[in-house]
């Protein structure tokens, strides 16, 4: 229930209410027969005015199947029972920080492993990146480095006490519970942390912060993000490889994998609208494609956010990959999908290096056996994302 709540929140919240424009609003100050765009603010009153938390009584599910234009304010204040309901103009700020988060590109995927230099020499000899050691971190207690894959940068992320009986630290809590495998993505925004912290609070989030000194980074905690762990940060280390000239003309032109970009960052949910609510009540981006797979036993919903796309996939049976996934790891983070040139070229190149290629539906998608990759999953297609803005 608290998904669909979420889902509801932000679609009220992107101006639809009174246009029934649909997707084609989003970003506008105005809906698409000209009128002004509004929003409702919906909130239930806490003990603080900064602890008010953004909620939709889940009566509001039955009136959502109406023309947008017949809800107005008296019937969604009695659908309310109670609860303060405000029409309030687009540029109206909820949180009195930020009005959204302004993401400036994709950060890191953190691939969770137990030895970091048996996973830098696996990425070295499929990848060939540039590998930069970031070196020891009290706080998290860990080892890591990076690797710049194309567009994507990938982070090696080795706690010291994975083999203690009772580790602390946050990473080996995980690499109990799921194993190596892929743990999060993050978002670099152009907001001050404080003000994105604000924000993110101001709309009832709870938030983990990155173990330091200070508060520089932080997460929106997975149970209310739908198992997205998705880190939100407003620096990248110095000398960050993707921006010097000519490195995307390397790997699409010379690098035999001929990658093009980061198709996509997938995670594995249980509540797709609900995942889809999170990412749009936090930066409003549109959502550019959605659809059944062609076996019919999973949804994927693409929102694409500056620079890259998210992916949330749910499964539509109880036989399929994803959730088989989630039954073993639960929802998180699921595969990073490159785009590729030449898929043909690709497949020989890793059949070459003596892994394990797998096929995957659809026919012009391939994966690195996850077993071969420390548990991460990669795939790799020649086909782009119907709708993507990059294409």
């Amino acid at each position: 229930m608290e998904g669909r709540l979420s889902a509801l929140y932000s679609r009220l919240w992107t101006g639809l209410v009174g246009s029934g424009a649909g997707t084609s609003c989003y970003h506008r100050n105005q809906c698409c027969s000209g009128a002004p765009a509004y929003r409702y603010r919906i909130v239930e009153h806490k003990a603080h005015a900064s602890a008010h938390r953004i909620l939709i009584n889940p009566d509001l599910a039955t009136m959502l199947k109406e023309p947008f234009e017949h809800l107005w304010r008296g019937q969604l204040e009695a659908a309310c029972q109670g609860m303060t309901c405000s029409r309030v103009p687009w540029s109206d700020n909820v949180s009195g920080s930020v009005a959204m988060l302004t993401v400036r590109s994709a950060y890191h995927v953190t691939h969770m492993v137990k030895d970091l230099e048996a996973a830098t020499a696996l990425y070295t000899h499929v990848f060939q990146p540039p590998i930069q050691a970031d070196g020891y971190h009290e706080g998290e207690n860990r080892d890591a480095s990076f690797a710049s894959i194309c567009d994507a940068y990938i982070e090696l992320f080795a706690p010291r006490d994975v083999a203690a009986p009772n580790p602390t630290s946050n990473g080996a809590r995980y690499l109990r519970r799921a194993g190596e495998s892929l743990c999060n993505f993050g978002w670099l925004v152009d907001d001050k942390i404080p003000d994105a912290i604000r924000f993110c609070e101001g709309l009832g989030y709870t938030l983990v912060y990155v173990a330091g000194p200070t508060r520089y980074a932080f997460f929106i905690h997975p149970k209310q993000a739908h198992g997205m762990m998705l880190e939100i940060a407003a620096e990248t280390i110095p000398e960050d490889p993707r921006i010097e000239p000519g490195w995307a003309e390397r790997w699409r032109d010379k690098h035999p994998l001929g990658i093009e970009r980061m198709n996509a960052v997938t995670y594995a949910v249980q509540d797709i609208d609900g995942a889809l609510g999170l990412l749009q009540e936090l930066t409003d981006a549109p959502v550019i494609h959605r659809a059944l797979n062609e076996a019919g036993d999973e949804e994927s919903a693409f929102v694409a956010v500056a620079d890259h796309v998210i992916e949330v996939r749910r499964s539509c049976m109880d036989s399929s990959e994803v959730a088989r996934f989630i039954h073993t790891k639960g929802p998180q983070i699921h595969s990073v999908t490159f785009k590729v040139r030449d898929l043909a070229q690709a497949h020989d190149y890793l059949r070459g290096l003596g892994l394990r290629v797998i096929a995957h539906e659809p026919a012009s998608a391939i994966a690195i056996d996850p077993e071969e990759m420390l548990g991460a999953c990669y795939y790799f297609t020649d086909r782009a994302i119907p709708s993507d803005p990059r294409a």
